[in-house]
C-alpha cells in the first residue's frame, strides 16, 4: 500500500440528500477513493467519463458479483440477484419481466397510481397539516403501485418496504443478518404464488412450470423487480422536498400543468438520490479520460454528480422545470439503461400533478431546512417531510 493509498479520500461523503457534498467540488473527473469495505476504487463523478464507462461493455455489472473483486459494501443480495436479468434471459423468463416493466403495463397501472395518490392526499387534507409527507405520501405510493405490479396485497406493503431496505443497505448488517432478511423474504415471495392473485409472481410461476424451469429461482427473480419501488420512493422524496423549498415552483406546476413532464426530466437530473456509486468491474485495462484503469479494479459511477457537471449542463445546480435538453443519466445509458424506467417517470408524474394540484401552497414546516437523513440506505431518503399549508 502506498502512502497515496493512505491519504485517499473515504466514500460516500454524505448521506444528506439536500445539498452537494463539498469533497466534490473538489475532485477531478475520475479519481481513487476508498470504499466503505475498504476497498479502492476510482469515483467517476464527470458527466462524459461517465457515459464513456456506461457505454463500454469493458466494464462489467455482473462481475461485480464474482468473490474476491473489490467492493463498496458488504453485499445484501446473492450474486444471482446482482446478474438478475442475466440470469433470468437464461432461465427462460426475461420477457415476462420485460413485459411486465414494458410501456403497456405502465399505462395500465397509470389509474391506480392516479388514484393512490389522489387517496393518500385526501387522507392527508382530513387529517390537516401538520404532515409527515414522506411517511403519509411518498413511501406508500411506489409501493403500491409495485404490489400492483408484482401481484402482492397492499397491506404487505410497510413489511415489502422493510425488507426493501435491508436490500439496499450499506456495511452495517452482518451476513446472517442480510441472509436471514432475504430468506424470509424469498420465502414470502413462494408463498404469494400459492394465492389466486393475478400479477408478475404468478405469470413467472406459470411459465417456469409450463417450461419446466426452476420454479423457485424463477419467482425470486421476478421478486428482485420490487427493487425499483425503493429506487422510486428516493427520487419522489428529492422531487417533493425540491417543491416543498420553491414556493414558485409549486405555483409554476399548478397553473401550467403542460410543464410537468419536463419538470419530472429535471427532478430526475436534479435529484442527489444515490447515496452510493454504480458499480462496475473493469474486465480489461481500459483508459478513461485519461486516467488509465486496469482489469479487475472497481469503478463507481456518482450518476448523480455526473448529472451536475457544468460542462454538459449549463447552471448545474439551479432547478429548471423547463430545462431542454436534458440528456441526464438518473437511469444510466444503453445496455446499463434501467428497465423500470417507465414505471419510475409514470408514478412521479402522477403523484406530483396530484400533489401541485391538491396543495399548491404546501412548504415545509418550521425549521426543517435541516432534515434528517437515513445514513446507511444505497438510495437516500429522509427520515421525515414534514409539511404545512
Amino acid at each position: 500500500m502506498t502512502v497515496a493509498d493512505d491519504d485517499l479520500p473515504r466514500f460516500p461523503f454524505s448521506a444528506r440528500g439536500d445539498e452537494v457534498a463539498a469533497q466534490y467540488r473538489e475532485l477531478p473527473p475520475v479519481t481513487r477513493v476508498r470504499t466503505n469495505t475498504g476497498d479502492v476504487a476510482w469515483l467517476v463523478t464527470g458527466y462524459d467519463a461517465a457515459r464513456a464507462v456506461l457505454g463500454d461493455a469493458r466494464f462489467s455489472h455482473s462481475e461485480t458479483a464474482r468473490p474476491g473483486v473489490p467492493r463498496q459494501d458488504t453485499p445484501t443480495v446473492p450474486p444471482e440477484i446482482i446478474t438478475s436479468m442475466e440470469v433470468a434471459r437464461s432461465v427462460g423468463v426475461r420477457s415476462e419481466i420485460m413485459r411486465a416493466l414494458g410501456p403497456a403495463a405502465v399505462e395500465e397501472l397509470r389509474p391506480l397510481a392516479r388514484a393512490t395518490a389522489g387517496e393518500l392526499l385526501d387522507g392527508l387534507v382530513r387529517s390537516g397539516p401538520p404532515a409527515d409527507l414522506f411517511a403519509d405520501f411518498v413511501a406508500p405510493l411506489p409501493t403500491r403501485v409495485a404490489c400492483a405490479m408484482a401481484g402482492l396485497p397492499f397491506e404487505d406493503a410497510d413489511t415489502l418496504d422493510t425488507w426493501g431496505q435491508v436490500g439496499t443497505s450499506m456495511s452495517v448488517h452482518t451476513p446472517e443478518e442480510l441472509r436471514a432478511s432475504y430468506e424470509e423474504y424469498c420465502a414470502y415471495l413462494l408463498v404469494q404464488t400459492r394465492a389466486p392473485r393475478d400479477g408478475l409472481l404468478q405469470r413467472v410461476h406459470d411459465v417456469a412450470v409450463r417450461s419446466e424451469i426452476d420454479v423457485e429461482q424463477a419467482v425470486i427473480l421476478a421478486g428482485a423487480m420490487f427493487i425499483v419501488a425503493q429506487s422510486t420512493v428516493g427520487v419522489l422524496a428529492h422531487a417533493v422536498l425540491t417543491l416543498l423549498r420553491d414556493p414558485g415552483l409549486m405555483r409554476r406546476l399548478h397553473e401550467d400543468p403542460a410543464l410537468m413532464p419536463s419538470a419530472v426530466e429535471e427532478f430526475l437530473r436534479y435529484a442527489l438520490w444515490v447515496h452510493d456509486g454504480i458499480p462496475r468491474i473493469a474486465t480489461a485495462d481500459v483508459e478513461v479520460e485519461g486516467t488509465p484503469i486496469r482489469a479487475g479494479e472497481l469503478v463507481l459511477l456518482s450518476l448523480d454528480i455526473a448529472n451536475r457537471d457544468p460542462c454538459a449542463f449549463a447552471a448545474p445546480d439551479r432547478f429548471d422545470p423547463a430545462r431542454t435538453p436534458n440528456p441526464h443519466l438518473a437511469f444510466g445509458l444503453g445496455h446499463h439503461y434501467c428497465p423500470g424506467t417507465g414505471f419510475a417517470r409514470m408514478e412521479m408524474t402522477e403523484a406530483l400533478s396530484a400533489l401541485v394540484e391538491r396543495l399548491p401552497d404546501a412548504r415545509l414546516d418550521g425549521l426543517a431546512g435541516r432534515l434528517d437523513w437515513h445514513s446507511a440506505l444505497t438510495i437516500r431518503r429522509p427520515v421525515r417531510i414534514p409539511a404545512r399549508w
